[in-house]
């Protein structure tokens, strides 16, 4: 079966093969794996508090693409996992721990040991619910409950500033919170490969917020932010309607810049992200929070966990992820159930209008 792994990942793109072949050279190695979702601030803080405390060597970054595609998913169901955290339940043996949040893994058998799992008010990231698990059996460490708040943010996007595009300077440590926020999700956003996520979690288990202050980290971050910019200037043009559908670039800033910025704008309830990859059509869906407070009852009705749960996904009732075979029928998913809204509905097709980052 590994050899199955090894020869499907050769026919994708380089750097997916690149991050899929790491992944599997960490699944041949001896000791208790944990793994995590990658690329997020959630993930790697949660990876982060394992590795502070619990026995765990193998820290292993895995995206969702990853598990969406068949012959991956059934060889990654089968390691002798330690523990998983901020994932669905993807594997088959029993393993010591599973740690999660998110809604749509209510009712999806889970083989663990211990399960420790809250939704909504409760579960604002899987961190937080790592954290409150573990803080009943001894004393948490202040840097680790620092990042846990700062967690509890990114995972629901309650941001009180907006995303930033000035750089940060290396010496400047006094960042109020909401600049702490956005630092460490901007480092976290910009772990590009499995060995930038892995020195995350050590840098965070090692130095705490204060870590990401070094050269390295600080020089990604100022990149990241400079790229930002970039989208956000074509973000601010583009007119608004209730539902927004946007065929983007395969860059994630490019997708975050410009469904932060519509979503800033009362006009937009809905923005759908649809993403074309050599193995499908990523699809991120993402709730205005305006429209939580203007319309509660709306708001009930909007589910997106449901909507991606059409297209084989799954996620929060304001935020969720999928996966499709093709443009046309995402995009059809996507429009049939808009009509139980009655949104207007506007295309953009990003990646024909605007010019990659450089």
């Amino acid at each position: 079966m590994l050899e199955q792994a090894i020869q499907f990942l050769k026919t994708i793109s380089n750097t997916k093969k690149r991050y899929g072949l790491d992944v599997l050279d960490l699944c041949q190695i001896e000791g208790r794996k944990v793994a995590f979702h990658s690329t997020c601030t959630d993930g790697i803080v949660s990876a982060t508090i394992i590795k502070s405390i619990e026995n765990a060597e193998i820290f292993i970054p895995l995206d969702y693409w990853i598990l969406k595609q068949e012959i991956l998913r059934k060889y990654l169901s089968l390691i002798n996992w330690y523990a998983l955290v901020d994932l669905e339940p993807f594997n088959k043996k029993i393993i010591e721990l599973f740690v999660d949040h998110h809604i749509s893994s209510i009712g999806k058998p889970i083989q663990s040991k211990k399960v420790h799992m809250d939704i909504g008010k409760d579960g604002p990231s899987a961190a937080y619910v790592l954290l409150n698990t573990y803080s009943l059996l001894k004393e948490i460490p202040s840097h680790l409950k620092q990042l846990v708040n700062i967690s509890k943010v990114t995972d629901t996007a309650s941001y009180n500033i907006s995303a930033p595009v000035e750089p940060i300077n290396q010496n400047d440590k006094k960042l109020n919170f909401d600049k702490q926020i956005w630092l460490l999700e901007d480092a976290c956003k910009s772990c590009l490969n499995v060995s930038q996520n892995i020195a995350m979690v050590e840098l965070l288990s090692e130095k705490g917020f204060n870590g990401l202050f070094s050269y390295d980290i600080i020089r990604r971050v100022n990149y990241h932010r400079k790229k930002r910019k970039y989208y956000l200037n074509y973000a601010e043009k583009i007119e608004r309607e209730d539902l927004m559908i946007l065929i983007n670039p395969p860059d994630a800033m490019a997708q975050d810049t410009i469904v932060s910025k519509l979503l800033e704008n009362p006009r937009t309830t809905v923005t759908c992200s649809l993403i074309e990859t050599q193995s499908g059509v990523k699809i991120s869906l993402r709730r205005s929070k305006i429209i939580e407070k203007k319309n509660p009852e709306l708001t009930e009705r909007i589910r997106l966990d449901k909507l991606a749960g059409l297209m084989e996904g799954g996620g929060h009732p304001a935020a969720a992820g999928a996966i499709s075979n093709n443009l046309f029928n995402a995009i059809q998913t996507i429009t049939d159930w808009s009509k139980n809204f009655n949104f207007a509905i506007k295309k953009v097709n990003v990646r024909a209008e605007i010019k990659p980052f450089k």
